[in-house]
């Protein structure tokens, strides 16, 4: 009945259907009824609605694991897989975790009506030591608490499987390709880059800088 009532008050529109492997087999079939026949019966009517609909489905899990072990119609995967977006999992996308995180910390920021923690370079390779088993949730989740409590909690620093080292080495090599990318949108213009980046200008050129010494360094 409740199922019914949702696929209803979605026609015309788009029906987001999470964690799709733990819908219960009866809801399974009747929506794959739903997508070949495109209509139902309303629970207490005989008259069937047309429908028209667009569905998305989302799963956390593999979607041909979980056919593979009964948990999901693989006829209904067929229906539902016409485009398929993938999503790597946080840690194997680590380019992304320090720029997330400084738009979560914004962000929150802004809602307790604060200023920004003053994080470290240690604190900051911390993120990238980190697995992120909750994925962009968790990262989210260690900005608002770092903004409440202005720094780091405690449990989270120095956890994760790669050394401190070498996260702060790939820290690095994160900075400088987005400082670099930002550059290059800006056609080299340092003052625009910064304003993008919502740095000052002087850490911009000290950044720059820092990296021409470094190439003239001896190995």
């Amino acid at each position: 009945g409740e199922a019914t009532g949702k696929l209803v008050a979605a026609n015309g529109g788009t029906l987001f259907l999470d964690e799709i492997a733990a819908c219960p087999p009866a809801i399974q079939a009747k929506l794959l009824r739903v997508i070949e026949e495109k209509e139902l019966t309303p629970l207490g009517s005989t008259t069937p609605v047309k429908l028209d609909l667009r569905i998305v489905a989302a799963s956390n899990e593999e979607a041909e694991q979980a056919v593979r072990e009964g948990r999901l119609r693989q006829d209904l995967l067929f229906r539902l897989n016409t485009v398929v977006l993938s999503l790597p999992p946080l840690r194997a996308r680590r380019d992304d975790i320090s720029l997330l995180f400084t738009h979560f910390l914004g962000q929150y920021a802004q809602v307790y009506e604060v200023a920004l923690p003053d994080l470290s370079h240690d604190d900051m390779a911390a993120l990238l030591a980190h697995d992120w088993p909750g994925n962009v949730r968790e990262l989210r989740n260690l900005a608002e608490r770092s903004v409440i409590l202005g720094g780091f909690p405690e449990e989270f620093a120095g956890a994760g499987s790669v050394t401190g080292a070498q996260a702060i080495e790939d820290l690095d090599l994160v900075v400088q390709r987005h400082i670099l990318h930002m550059l290059d949108l800006c056609d080299g213009n340092r003052a625009e880059a910064a304003r993008r980046l919502g740095v000052s200008r002087k850490t911009i050129d000290r950044k720059i800088a820092q990296w021409d010494q470094d190439e003239l360094s001896p190995p």
